[in-house]
């Protein structure tokens, strides 16, 4: 086998058969899983952005990764987990899950995103999935039980 290919794919025509006629415009093969070598199961026609003209290097990667993370949202949603939480995106789903796609505080759905992932900042250990306004209230208590079972208190004095 040739690095990077599967053996199937040493033979150009074995290639054509698999892969088809190429789309027009620019396009150019990129692997689905960058891990495995290209092959019949593992490729996918990628069509590169034309470069805006006055565009800085900076300004033209940032183009490159939105229009790729919109592409591809659940590979995107596993790499800022993994990198923040050290969680794949399977664990995310599976949490969700159990949670019953609710959030553990409220049991309510979050209505224009997904579930936060609760963490204790001190060790970094994940605690469930939160919606938006529960995730803010108990960072807003900085996450002491001390202050919220204060507010419970103060909340329950005033009715």
């Amino acid at each position: 086998m040739a690095e990077g290919r599967e053996e199937r794919w040493d033979d150009f025509y074995a290639f054509l058969e698999d892969v088809g006629e190429r789309p027009d415009g620019d396009f150019h093969l990129k692997r689905l899983d960058p891990r495995k070598p290209f092959g019949p199961n593992n490729f996918f026609w990628f069509e590169r952005a034309t470069r805006p003209e006055l565009a800085d290097e900076r300004e033209w990667k940032a183009l490159q990764q939105r229009i790729w993370r919109g592409k591809n949202p659940n590979k995107s949603k596993g790499y800022d987990l993994k990198k923040s939480f050290g969680m794949s995106f399977e664990d995310y789903a599976d949490r969700l899950v159990k949670q019953n796609g609710v959030c553990a505080i409220c049991h309510q759905k979050d209505k224009h995103r997904s579930l936060a992932v609760d963490h204790c900042h001190t060790t970094g250990k994940v605690r469930g999935l939160l919606c938006s306004p529960c995730n803010q209230s108990i960072g807003a208590m900085g996450d002491s039980v001390e202050r919220l079972q204060s507010a419970i208190r103060y909340l329950e004095a005033s009715r």
